[in-house]
């Protein structure tokens, strides 16, 4: 294969990378033709002539974020989830409606990526409590419902 093909094939797919980007991040179940070569099939794998592209399940995290708490109401178990995009020192604690401290989830380094954390309340009362991510600069705050 003459070089210059190559290149036009790499920025083929470059572009259509850059078009379909936010397909990407959102992980939408979509197939959408981009060429009569090349399909974007945003479950699993781009595809440019039988070879894998961008593997869509392993997206980078771009900004800190703390998710929805599943379940939510809960009892007496409910898992957190939360996202880092660097190595970094996160805290992760949760707090009555008084403002108390009543447990300390997390509070260390963790890697790059996506996290998740279960809080199993069995010792506290039935009530609202607030979930607090503090990292760096950046914090998030997020009600559960604890129903027993």
């Amino acid at each position: 294969m003459r070089l210059s093909k190559i290149f036009k094939n790499t920025l083929l797919v470059l572009t259509a990378c850059l078009v379909l980007s936010a397909c990407a991040t959102k992980k939408e179940v979509a197939t959408e033709a981009i060429t009569g070569q090349m399909q974007a099939d945003a479950e699993l794998i781009w595809n440019y002539m039988g070879m894998p592209i961008v593997n869509l399940t392993d997206t980078l995290p771009m900004e800190i974020s703390l998710k929805d708490a599943y379940p939510n109401p809960f009892n007496p178990t409910t898992t957190l989830s939360f996202v880092v995009p660097s190595e970094m020192n996160v805290s992760l604690a949760i707090y009555d409606m008084r403002g108390r401290l009543v447990n300390e989830l997390v509070n260390d380094m963790r890697q790059r990526g996506h996290h998740q954390v279960t809080w199993n309340a069995d010792q506290f009362a039935s009530g609202v409590y607030m979930v607090k991510l503090v990292t760096g600069s950046t914090v998030n705050v997020q009600k559960v419902m604890l129903i027993k």
